[in-house]
């Protein structure tokens, strides 16, 4: 199994026990969802539970999606590829090892997103919990543990470029 079926087996796998979990608990909620919060962790952005449920279903798959999506579509415009050394890579004969190495790593970004997702959704579906819903700021610091490494490697990836396209004009 290459890296990029790999990839897309643990975000399907993923998807699903998250969308799955989701639908099961649904019932539990109130009818009256908060889904906004302020600094303070005081609701002022409210939704159905269907529409919430909706949302937090579609919301981390659409994204998943469309990352990858993007990156699919190198397929068809493998010159368009903005990358050092772009004769060697889009070469017929090295294109495919290119494409799934750029498709494998945008498959692990929609991993890392959905967590980071399904995180920020866990800590609304908590903040509803109570008749007075209320976003606990003490579970913000496990919020962070979750997207920071996102936001992290996508800085990675965008240093990774800028410094590659910077080598490659010198």
């Amino acid at each position: 199994m290459n890296r990029t079926r790999f990839a897309a087996a643990v975000w399907v796998v993923l998807v699903g026990i998250y969308c799955a979990w989701l639908i099961s608990h649904a019932g539990e909620w109130p009818s009256r969802m908060a889904t906004h919060f302020d600094g303070a962790g005081r609701p002022n952005g409210w939704q159905t539970r269907d529409q919430f449920l909706r949302w937090a279903c579609l919301g981390p798959v659409l994204i998943g999606l469309f990352v990858a999506g993007v990156c699919y579509t190198c397929r068809w415009f493998p010159t368009r590829l903005n990358i050092p050394n772009k004769e060697y890579w889009t070469s017929p004969e090295r294109f495919p090892l290119a494409f799934d190495f750029l498709m494998a790593w945008s498959l692990w970004f929609a991993v890392l997103m959905l967590l980071s997702l399904g995180g920020l959704m866990f800590g609304v579906i908590q903040a509803n919990q109570s008749p007075h819903p209320s976003l606990d700021v003490a579970r913000a610091p496990m919020a962070l543990a979750i997207t920071v490494p996102t936001i992290g490697m996508a800085c990675m990836v965008a240093w990774m470029i800028t410094f590659y396209s910077k080598q490659r004009s010198v």
